[in-house]
């Protein structure tokens, strides 16, 4: 700032939530990453990467030629304004920088290096909520891993498989019902589809369901979960336009089509806040029981080289039947 970039952030690495980046997106759709780098840095880097796809922002990297060592600070403590011109002139992609922190040689590397290098791209590309840039970005990513972009495709259908399989739980009995016929395919069973509704036609209910669902519990595989963790942010930061003017937060013909069949019904909810309870407890049960069920297998088959001891799972095991029993505070006004 005080050379004259006066559209700086400084989110202090680690530190950086999804919320505000969905916030910067409302800026500009662009981000320039100007991280130290060393070790820590990129490691920051990394990690702001996934977010920032999932935000849909695009992210640009600033690094110097060869080895050199990149201190934002005394950069521009040293050289001023000048020095970001030349370093952006240079900046690397977000596939590019990802890639060569994964796979700095690929020409000098095992296939098992690519295959491990490639699985690290794709568990970041798989973030972004749009086929048509997860399509491009494996295809550049292909490119730096020397690749055939198929693979990375093919990588990650192995990954999204699981969590794009509708659930199985069945509905609440005060769920309501499905869509009419014609409606954008959504699966009435699924727990982000009902609480979407309720967010529709009891609007109270959207603050205290921001408190209350973390973000990390929406499957945003479809739609409905694309579209619930898109509105919660906006109750959460107190943006929430209404149910009326909702077009500048929809971003495809199949969201709008979704969002019309919604408020199409006119549901017979006679406790809305007890149904709201049970969606975020079978969100939460999908969330944290494949954990539970890891730890019991850890305990049931315990290793000399795991990195936990019996002590902290049983503690985390505690800790998550815990959770589990109590109903998730939901506090509103109806």
């Amino acid at each position: 700032w005080s050379v004259g970039l006066k559209t700086a952030v400084a989110p202090q690495g680690t530190s950086i939530t999804e919320n505000q980046l969905v916030l910067l997106r409302r800026y500009h759709p662009q981000v320039e990453c100007f991280f130290d780098s060393d070790a820590a840095g990129q490691k920051a880097a990394l990690r702001f990467l996934p977010l920032a796809l999932k935000a849909g922002l695009e992210a640009r990297f600033f690094t110097l030629p060869g080895e050199a060592k990149l201190d934002p600070d005394l950069l521009f403590l040293e050289r001023g304004i000048a020095a970001h011109d030349e370093l952006r002139q240079g900046a690397q992609s977000a596939m590019a920088y990802a890639c060569r922190s994964f796979l700095p040689q690929p020409g000098r590397s095992s296939a098992e290096e690519r295959a491990r290098a490639a699985q690290s791209v794709v568990e970041i590309v798989a973030a972004s909520e749009s086929a048509t840039v997860r399509s491009s970005l494996f295809g550049e990513a292909a490119r730096h891993l020397w690749l055939e972009p198929n693979i990375l495709e093919r990588e990650f259908q192995t990954l999204a498989a699981p969590r794009r399989r509708p659930p199985t739980a069945a509905p609440t009995p005060e769920a309501p019902a499905p869509s009419p016929a014609g409606s954008a395919p959504a699966p009435a069973q699924n727990p982000e589809y009902h609480l979407l509704l309720l967010c529709l036609h009891f609007e109270a209910l959207g603050k205290p369901l921001s408190a209350a669902l973390p973000h990390d519990w929406i499957d945003t595989g479809h739609p409905a979960g694309v579209l619930l963790n898109r509105f919660i942010n906006e109750f959460a930061h107190g943006d929430w336009p209404g149910r009326d003017n909702l077009d500048h937060l929809l971003e495809s013909p199949e969201e709008r089509t979704l969002v019309a069949a919604l408020l199409f019904e006119t549901p017979v909810i006679d406790d809305p806040v007890k149904v709201a309870q049970e969606g975020l407890r079978q969100l939460r049960a999908r969330a944290l029981e494949p954990r539970l069920r890891q730890i019991e297998l850890a305990l049931a088959n315990p290793r000399a080289d795991s990195e936990s001891d019996p002590i902290s799972l049983l503690k985390e095991r505690s800790e998550l039947q815990r959770q589990l029993r109590h109903p998730v505070p939901l506090v509103a006004v109806i």
